[in-house]
């Protein structure tokens, strides 16, 4: 086994465009891969040793990334269901990037809905 090393470096990078799979989520796929990736990594006594302390965090974060790509897709109330999940599970998930993103595309999403629109969700 090798052990766990953390580094504060970006390694790749994601290219938008509308065929992406995260335009057009399944909330219940969300929230299924959600819960496996929470009980697979904290079985995991390394993980539980390393990161114990911070479940609450790392749970919040996933709600954060659910609730954009929630509403990345259109599905803004549950979006913000999520992203309420996370801030009441976390407040510190507010100090994080994608609370921008979230903002940005529930506003996108918004004027989509009121404008009737369908261009590309950027």
């Amino acid at each position: 086994r090798y052990p766990l090393h953390m580094i504060n470096t970006v390694t790749s990078t994601i290219v938008l465009h509308d065929s992406r799979s995260v335009l057009s989520v399944d909330e219940n796929k969300l929230l299924q891969r959600k819960h496996l990736l929470l009980k697979y990594a904290f079985e995991d006594p390394e993980v539980k040793h390393k990161f114990g302390t911070q479940k609450r965090t790392i749970t919040a974060f996933t709600d954060t990334y659910m609730s954009l790509h929630l509403v990345m897709s259109d599905h803004l109330g549950m979006g913000l269901k999520y992203l309420m999940k996370g801030i009441f599970e976390d407040p510190r998930c507010l100090n994080d990037r994608r609370i921008l993103g979230i903002i940005k595309q529930s506003l996108l999403s918004l004027r989509r809905k009121i404008t009737g629109s369908n261009h590309p969700k950027k």
